[in-house]
């Protein structure tokens, strides 16, 4: 893989790869945490189903870092009631540890600044403890356990929020 990734806007066309890339970070991540016949079956037609069904609403958005041809990585984010909420961010499994989610999580902040924010939430399961020290390292504000789901699937997440989008773009950098 080439060293530094290249982000850009994912488009509707993108969205089978970016289903394909979800299903396996959660079959990564999500093995014994989710039912094993869940992984196993319905959880890729499911995010197969979501990704198909993506709303093209005003505010929301998705980039994707390539290298090589290949996805291997993106973040979602869209408009919720309380601020921009990032849905996903997801890396290939073979691809984490080289900084492609620093990456979309500086060109997300750059992208909501733009954007007039000033702010930006997530939740993360608590048993992803990879993805818990990454949010951590990015200076993430982690509340409580809250009761969540996966499609149907209860899980035990954090809300986990940057209050400055400036200082979490610096600190991806």
């Amino acid at each position: 893989m080439t060293n530094t990734p290249h982000i850009r806007a994912a488009t509707r066309a993108d969205y089978t790869a970016l289903a394909a890339l979800q299903a396996r970070s959660w079959a990564d991540v999500y093995q014994g945490v989710l039912p094993e016949a869940y992984i196993a079956g319905e959880m890729t037609r499911d995010l197969t189903q979501f990704w198909a069904e993506m709303p093209l609403e005003t505010g929301r958005f998705q980039l994707l870092a390539e290298a090589d041809g290949q996805v291997v990585g993106f973040i979602a984010v869209y408009p919720k009631m309380d601020g921009p909420y990032i849905d996903n961010l997801h890396i290939d499994p073979e691809q984490k540890g080289r900084g492609i989610g620093r990456v979309l999580m500086q060109a997300a902040a750059d992208h909501l600044i733009h954007s007039g924010q000033n702010s930006v939430y997530l939740t993360v399961v608590t048993t992803n403890t990879g993805a818990v020290s990454f949010y951590r390292a990015m200076g993430g504000e982690f509340s409580a356990p809250i009761a969540d789901d996966m499609f149907g699937n209860p899980v035990e997440a954090y809300r986990v929020s940057w209050r400055n989008l400036p200082a979490l773009a610096q600190k991806a950098r």
